[in-house]
């Protein structure tokens, strides 16, 4: 079956837009990297060169599996096209202009504990180093999140940049603020680059920090530019490290290019999606092609209590239902949870293992 075949009319709309902006607004479920991978593909067919054309993304594994979907529909004609994270973008731009080791994140803390913090600190005091820089944010609006830290932090802070700095080091929230600040001062390093993003596609832009969306519009060559932002601003988990639903909600309101919804959960029954929108306030158009119960709230007295009660409701499945241990998942809002489950488990002689 042709990957076109299948697609809905909302999806078939959004990977046919061509020219200038747009945003899709895709609900969870709703083939949106499809979508992003199908427009590269349409775009490659229209005779766009694939240097020419860019999908970044958040996570690397995201990056991956775009990259791997492409290539089985084009084969090698989709070996030129930009597939990259925001910091892999930000690191190549670096690359370009000096030399440098990244500092990976236990690097970082090893860094701090020769001032003799403790672990947990330190951990607290880089979150806080991430924010100001993926944010923009000034130093009070940063020290307002962390008031804790506001004793020590300029100079915990003044110690790790000038240690990084005699070391030659950048770390991981390094990358694109300094991608940034390199880019506005060589115009000549953007405009080198610029070709590559005539065509853009942004995945999961509502965790996009504004200094990540600053860093993408300095390298855009078109005004207005092709530019397709693609995310769904009540799916934003990265708010901790800058990521800005705002900014996705701003972009939705202002009448900013083409409109597009992905608005059909192509992977959840309706008991699911319906819990969703009742949740989200009713305001959610998502909408599930198949029906299913809904799911059910349990109010326990104690975690133990709780834990007994998932635990009975697992052996009922194995045993009543047949339905194999293996097939089974709990999920948990903090993984020190799963010690209390564990327990319930051994007692009702349940196997389980925690990741």
């Amino acid at each position: 079956m042709s990957p076109w075949e299948d697609l809905d009319p909302e999806q078939r709309e959004a990977v046919e837009h061509f020219l200038g902006p747009a945003v899709v607004n895709a609900g969870p479920g709703s083939g949106k990297t499809r979508v992003v991978v199908l427009r590269a593909v349409r775009l490659l067919q229209l005779g766009v060169p694939a240097e020419k054309i860019a999908l970044v993304t958040f996570t690397r594994k995201a990056a991956r599996e775009m990259r791997s979907r492409l290539q089985g529909l084009v084969g090698e004609g989709s070996k030129g096209v930009w597939v990259s994270t925001f910091h892999g973008l930000a690191y190549t731009l670096l690359r370009r202009a000096f030399r440098f080791v990244l500092l990976d994140r236990d690097g970082a803390e090893k860094l701090l504990w020769t001032l003799g913090l403790p672990r947990k600190l330190s951990q607290e005091f880089l979150s806080a180093i991430g924010y100001l820089k993926n944010t923009g944010a000034t130093l009070e609006e940063t020290l307002a999140l962390h008031p804790e830290l506001s004793p020590f932090f300029e100079a915990v802070l003044s110690f790790y940049e000038e240690a990084k700095e005699r070391q030659g080091l950048l770390d991981f929230d390094d990358l694109v603020p300094k991608a940034l600040e390199l880019v506005r001062k060589h115009p000549s390093l953007a405009a080198e680059f610029a070709p590559r993003f005539t065509f853009t596609t942004v995945d999961e832009f509502q965790d996009t920090s504004p200094v990540q969306a600053q860093l993408l519009y300095a390298l855009l060559p078109e005004r207005p530019p092709n530019l397709m932002l693609v995310g769904d601003p009540d799916q934003a988990i990265y708010s901790w490290r800058g990521g800005s639903p705002t900014a996705f909600g701003d972009v939705l309101q202002d009448g900013w290019g083409a409109r597009y919804t992905l608005s059909t959960n192509y992977r959840s029954h309706e008991g699911i999606v319906g819990a969703v929108r009742t949740f989200m306030g009713g305001t959610r158009l998502l909408k599930a092609l198949r029906p299913g119960p809904a799911p059910y709230r349990v109010v326990a007295r104690t975690r133990e209590e709780e834990a007994d009660f998932i635990a009975q409701a697992v052996w009922r499945h194995a045993n009543d239902r047949g339905v194999p241990y293996g097939e089974m998942a709990v999920l948990v809002r903090a993984h020190w949870y799963t010690s209390v489950l564990e327990k319930a488990f051994f007692r009702y002689q349940i196997p389980s293992c925690a990741t």
